[in-house]
């Protein structure tokens, strides 16, 4: 599981290149900031402790052998 803030502000061009700006909360924000994670290049164990991400690896390099 993976703790994020409840509560997002976010600025983006729309379809038409105007500058917008909205607030969201609940899934809406959660969704935002996990496709946001996605392009900045960062996956759901990069935000877990080292110890389970390790396990993680672990597991996913057994499964690929």
């Amino acid at each position: 599981q993976v703790t994020r803030p409840q509560e997002v502000r976010v600025k983006f061009l729309d379809y038409d290149g105007k500058e917008q700006i909205m607030n969201m909360d609940g899934i809406m924000a959660t969704c935002i900031q996990h496709e946001i994670d996605h392009l900045n290049g960062i996956t759901f164990v990069d935000h877990i402790s080292n110890l389970k991400r390790d396990v993680i690896l672990k597991k996913m390099k057994k499964m690929q052998s």
